[in-house]
């Protein structure tokens, strides 16, 4: 359980995140909704303990999250950044494999959960000796993802992990995301500017608008019941012109 109590973030004049009050459930799907610049990211990094609130608190399994624990809250979650973020002089072995190096995993464990995670999202062996550069963009994110959950954390924050990708590729993409966290029952955030991406893959939406929560619940509930005008219009900006619904 994810509990976010009273919790803002303010640089200096600047309100990035108004105090907001939020439950997480444990293995579902979160999807945080929102203009650029709304207080999405900032609320992952609040969240796993990159940044200090300027207010309030984020409680993970009753405890205070905070950035003098978060070595040790990072053993617990898994962070997917924008565009995947590997490192580039690094092989994509290398990648997925760093963390459990550094938590001091023997070579059996690691080589044992990599091979899960390989089998997991449908990767060739022949893809581990190769650098960020040589994958393609499907390809890193993959790598991406199974970097994150090399560790097995309960939790996996996303940040647009798909927002770079083509349409086609973003596809099969979502597709397998969607059947992945329902096998490994993990509690996920996800940031995306994409209202379909969000409606497919969340069990949950929260809408952010200028750092303040506008609206959380199920999709169906903000098309059906919207808290404001700003929310109902979010939502159908990305609905197609009516001259293509009328061609379809």
């Amino acid at each position: 359980m994810i509990e976010i109590k009273g919790l803002s973030k303010n640089y200096g004049s600047v309100k990035a995140l108004q105090p907001l009050n939020l439950r997480l459930s444990v293995g579902k799907t979160h999807v945080c909704l929102g203009s650029s610049g709304c207080g999405k990211s900032t609320l992952l990094r609040l969240i796993c303990g990159l940044i200090e609130p300027t207010e309030g608190e984020v409680i993970i399994n009753g405890k205070k999250v905070s950035t003098s624990s978060q070595r040790k809250t990072a053993l617990n979650i898994g962070y997917v950044i924008q565009e995947g973020g590997l490192f580039p002089h690094l092989t994509a072995k290398e990648n997925i494999e760093l963390a459990a190096k550094v938590n001091g995993w023997n070579k059996i464990n690691i080589k044992k959960r990599r091979s899960y995670l390989m089998e997991l999202m449908t990767m060739k062996e022949s893809l581990l000796e190769k650098f960020p550069k040589q994958l393609s963009g499907g390809q890193r994110q993959r790598f991406s993802l199974m970097r994150a959950l090399m560790l097995d954390p309960e939790i996996i924050l996303m940040d647009e992990p798909l927002g770079a990708l083509d349409p086609v590729v973003r596809s099969h993409l979502q597709i397998e995301l969607k059947d992945i966290f329902e096998k490994l029952n993990k509690t996920v955030v996800m940031v995306t500017h994409d209202v379909w991406e969000g409606a497919f893959l969340g069990d949950t939406i929260s809408l952010f608008d200028q750092g303040q929560l506008l609206q959380h619940g199920k999709f169906s509930d903000l098309m059906t019941s919207p808290a404001n005008s700003f929310v109902s219009s979010f939502l159908k900006a990305q609905w197609p012109p009516k001259e293509v619904m009328e061609w379809l």
